[in-house]
């Protein structure tokens, strides 16, 4: 810059440029009192509210999990069966293998049946699975997102569906049995 020509402070960065630049060439910022304005207006209050929500949204998301306790989480312990939820049962389900990406898959559809007062959330399944023989071969419990989304009705009943891969070779894989293994009550937010 030219030492006869006139200087400013940016009121943004507080370099030095020219006193009649529109725009900050350190940082980019339009110079003046209506870009000053503008940013107060608009881009402060926004940030402050976006910061209000993220908040706001994340103590939702912890009263929803304390509201919602279970009423059946039994320990993972290997070589126990616990007991199915009482009122929840499998009213049906099938066994299909396929594949999936290249991959051997064990698809289960079926239903769940409530037979209680009050909806029920699926929070957890069990899948068991025995050979030709009636041997048990493999277990799954499947504790996921998926299986939160399934709500069952009070004396009614919901349909599922589970993709397992399996451990041994699809073929030795001969029937299944599913249970509930944990409920919660169904979720306000969803």
């Amino acid at each position: 810059m030219a030492s006869g020509e006139s200087q400013r402070r940016c009121p943004w960065c507080v370099e030095v440029l020219r006193a009649e630049a529109r725009v900050c060439p350190h940082c980019a910022r339009w110079q003046g009192p209506i870009a000053a304005c503008v940013y107060h207006l608009l881009y402060r209050p926004f940030a402050a509210c976006a910061f209000v929500l993220c908040i706001v949204g994340f103590q939702f998301w912890i009263i929803s999990l304390a509201l919602q306790p279970l009423a059946s989480l039994p320990a993972v312990v290997l070589g126990t069966s616990e007991a199915a939820v009482e009122g929840m049962d499998v009213a049906a389900a099938e066994m299909t293998p396929g594949e999936m990406e290249g991959e051997p898959v064990l698809a289960i559809v079926g239903r769940l049946r409530n037979n209680g007062e009050d909806a029920r959330r699926i929070v957890a399944l069990e899948a068991q699975f025995t050979d030709a023989d009636g041997r048990l071969i493999d277990v799954r419990r499947l504790r996921s997102w998926y299986t939160w989304s399934v709500t069952v009705p009070p004396h009614g009943e919901a349909a599922f569906r589970l993709v397992v891969s399996p451990e041994l070779p699809a073929e030795r894989y001969a029937s299944q049995q599913v249970f509930v293994r944990a409920t919660a009550p169904p979720n306000p937010f969803l």
